[in-house]
């Protein structure tokens, strides 16, 4: 039986992280028209494993996910869709207009990045109605 949720949280974990590192690369790309495809494929990839986080939390805990965790990805949701969009919309400027235009993206990414280690952040709270369960599956097998 494993009592506690370290390594699931782990796991989770690299999720979130994998994204931060996508969105701490898109920005250091920002300015360099030259990244763009990439810089579009990362992001991509970024929302597409956003959007599957909901439903993996309830396979992976077997709860639902937290509000206040609920509400960081909705938002996480949010940017990474505004940032496709800007950069889509990038892709059809004229150089000097796309670096003028791609330096305001960054406040996107950091924010970005910002609610990435918020996430990781309460994704190490703890879980209530699991250890409830593991403790009266306890009590239930001593007594």
């Amino acid at each position: 039986m494993e009592l506690f949720h370290f390594h699931k949280q782990r796991r989770f974990k690299h999720r979130l992280q994998q994204r931060q590192e996508y969105a701490e690369l898109i920005e250091e790309h920002l300015e360099q028209r030259k990244h763009l495809e990439t810089d579009l494929h990362l992001l991509t990839l970024s929302l597409s494993a956003a959007e599957k986080d909901e439903p993996l939390f309830n396979g992976i805990f077997n709860e639902p996910m937290p509000s206040h965790l609920l509400d960081a990805l909705q938002f996480e949701l949010t940017l990474w869709t505004r940032l496709r969009e800007s950069l889509e919309a990038l892709a059809k400027t004229s150089p000097d207009d796309y670096a003028r235009r791609a330096q305001r993206l960054k406040t996107t990414c950091q924010a970005l990045s910002k609610v990435l280690t918020l996430e990781k952040q309460i994704l190490f709270s703890p879980l209530t109605r699991t250890y409830i369960e593991k403790l009266n599956e306890i009590m239930n097998s001593w007594g």
